[in-house]
């Protein structure tokens, strides 16, 4: 008697992770391999996959003062650096995207573009996100999220590039911007809430 084997391939979404820098990879690159320079848990042990799509990124205060330097295109889910007192530093022409959530920079650490051309993109398949520069100048900055989407700024912005808004809504809740290349809105379905803000 034969018997009939069926085999079921189940496929689950990839779910979040939270990845923290600590450094002691074989470079000071976010992708440097064997080792790389992040952690499952704020100052653990390192090595832990680099960071993806679905990942909430953090430079904490167990993080160290090294630089690290954003040398090749990423995209991750949040990136947040509070307690962090080091350096980040982001290639020219290196893009930055932010899938879903926020990119929160504070006063206490640097972070270091080195043209305009290191370029922040958020692509926003997710609402209500923000962007905190925490004073610090960027490069270019894009919103491009998808239509009813929204990122909503919680500082000003400086950038020495341009501010491109292409896609959802962004909201400039009551901060000013300061773009020294160029400002550009376009898209029929892209909304931009100036409130008491100036660009």
């Amino acid at each position: 008697m034969k018997k009939l084997i069926l085999l079921v391939l189940l496929t689950f979404p990839a779910f979040a992770t939270n990845k923290f820098w600590v450094g002691g990879g074989s470079t000071t690159a976010w992708d440097a391999t064997a080792n790389t320079n992040w952690s499952l848990t704020t100052g653990g042990t390192g090595n832990a996959a680099i960071p993806g799509t679905s990942d909430d990124v953090f430079f904490d205060a167990n993080s160290g003062t090294a630089t690290a330097n954003l040398a090749a295109n990423i995209t991750i889910k949040s990136l947040t650096t509070t307690g962090y007192t080091g350096t980040i530093t982001q290639n020219s022409g290196v893009n930055l995207f932010i899938q879903v959530g926020s990119l929160l920079l504070t006063s206490g650490m640097t972070y270091t573009p080195a043209s305009y051309t290191a370029l922040i993109e958020f692509l926003g398949n997710d609402n209500g996100a923000t962007l905190n520069t925490g004073g610090k100048t960027i490069g270019n900055i894009v919103f491009a999220q998808n239509t009813g989407q929204s990122v909503s700024l919680a500082s000003n912005v400086n950038t020495i590039g341009a501010f491109y808004v292409n896609g959802g809504t962004v909201n400039l809740a009551g901060y000013n911007v300061t773009a020294a290349n160029a400002f550009q809105w376009s898209g029929a379905s892209t909304v931009l809430n100036l409130g008491s803000g100036t660009i």
